[in-house]
């Protein structure tokens, strides 16, 4: 199905077909079918979540569950930015932040 990352500590998890209550992350072992790694999670929305059917509120949402509506939230990419290296090169990228 592809990877997500994981709520909790960031890390790249590959998933299957579907995702059961049982799958943890091989990082941090927190439970991936959460909200927290819902797409439809959001701290705006009603019940935090944005569902549009009336999904049941769930009250621990780091820990695992039976919603319905669970769907795996897929990361966006992530821009890599390259440190430098020596004492020079971080001088300039320093100075370059504070130009005008």
């Amino acid at each position: 199905m592809g990877s997500i990352v994981c709520w909790s500590c960031k890390s790249g998890i590959e998933i299957g077909q579907k995702v059961t209550r049982q799958d943890l992350c091989p990082s941090c072992s927190n439970p991936i079918r959460c909200c927290f790694n819902c797409k439809h999670y959001s701290k705006e929305a009603f019940h935090q979540c944005e569902e549009s059917a009336v999904a049941e509120w769930v009250r621990y949402k780091e820990k695992a569950n039976f919603c319905e509506y669970y769907f795996p939230r897929f990361p966006q990419p992530i821009k890599k930015v390259e440190k430098p290296q020596n004492p020079e090169d971080r001088k300039k990228a320093w100075d370059q932040l504070f130009e005008e």
